[in-house]
């Protein structure tokens, strides 16, 4: 498969309430937490996102979202391209958001997390999606960070997932980076809200999941500790 980011739409989840949070996420959504001096995470997500050779964003914006459109406008600071999918309403859910995001499906969509930082190969996890029968790929981490379970398991070629009864022998989870094939995103429900969890784990008990192993844990900011640790982390390469 020969794999350019630049023409594979990269979807931000970013439209979460960010409870764990607390008082932080008040007045902000989590994708606009400070890191740096007048820095917010997202000038470091963003700044991933075209490190990795990505130039189509798409932000699925719910809670305080218009706050997101003000701050990342086209994208053009990033030298990125980027539209919005709104919630509207009600939350549709990380699947709901997905398929408002993709109405018309390209062939190939990834997706990503709006509170992480990977350190992971994306040309290589799509091109997973090369695996016989695959109609998606799901990045997974083996023996997660403490605060994590375990919710998946590979066999080098294919996972097994589930969010909320995962097995007690399982010893990986869900690293944060999804592509999703044109098929993958015509069968999903248009029912809202929907969990993205739920039709892949269909696609995981037919064997259509596909995977890959990153070797690096996730930098998240989905409480205040981690928030404090990303900051240490992140806010010297900001400058």
């Amino acid at each position: 498969m020969d794999v350019r980011l630049a023409d594979i739409p990269l979807l931000i989840l970013a439209g979460g309430r960010a409870t764990r949070l607390g008082t932080l996420s008040e007045d902000l959504p989590k994708f606009l937490m400070p890191i740096g001096e007048q820095k917010r995470f997202a000038d470091v997500q963003l700044a991933w996102a075209h490190a990795q050779g990505f130039r189509r964003i798409v932000l699925s914006v719910g809670y305080r979202g218009e706050l997101i459109e003000q701050y990342c406008q086209n994208g053009d600071r990033w030298q990125l391209s980027i539209s919005y999918a709104k919630d509207g309403d009600r939350p549709l859910g990380t699947a709901g958001a997905v398929k408002r995001a993709f109405a018309d499906p390209p062939p190939c969509a990834c997706v990503l997390y709006g509170d992480t930082i990977l350190e992971l190969d994306c040309v290589a996890a799509v091109r997973r999606l090369e695996t016989p029968g695959a109609v998606a790929v799901m990045t997974v981490l083996a023996d997660p960070p403490a605060g994590h379970r375990p919710n998946a398991d590979f066999d080098g070629t294919r996972v097994l997932y589930a969010k909320k009864t995962p097995d007690p022998s399982w010893r990986y989870i869900d690293y944060g980076f999804l592509v999703l094939s044109d098929r993958f995103l015509r069968e999903v429900s248009a029912d809202v809200p929907l969990d993205l969890a739920e039709p892949l784990e269909i696609a995981a008990r037919a064997g259509r999941l596909a995977g890959m192993a990153a070797t690096v844990p996730f930098c998240e900011i989905n409480t205040p500790e981690a928030l404090n640790a990303f900051r240490d982390r992140f806010t010297p390469w900001l400058k």
